[in-house]
């Protein structure tokens, strides 16, 4: 994995959601199992589901530097 760098306006920073992603998360949410459409989703073959492996998920860690321009 490389470096990656950006800036960040502390002062300022962008919501995580929007408004508008913040609804449609919602409607999701509420709406029962049975009314999601899956229809376009392919069925899995014989051969896919023998190499189907469950595995748990592990926490990643990542370091952050940040340095704040003094504003004087």
């Amino acid at each position: 994995m490389g470096i990656v760098s950006f800036e960040l306006d502390l002062d300022g920073p962008p919501p995580l959601l929007t408004d508008q992603d913040r609804k449609e998360l919602d409607a999701l949410a509420a709406m029962p199992d049975d009314e999601i459409d899956c229809s376009d989703l392919p069925e899995l073959t014989e051969e896919q589901m023998k190499n189907v492996r469950f595995r748990s998920f592990r926490e990643v860690v990542a370091e952050i530097k940040a340095r704040q321009k003094a504003t004087v």
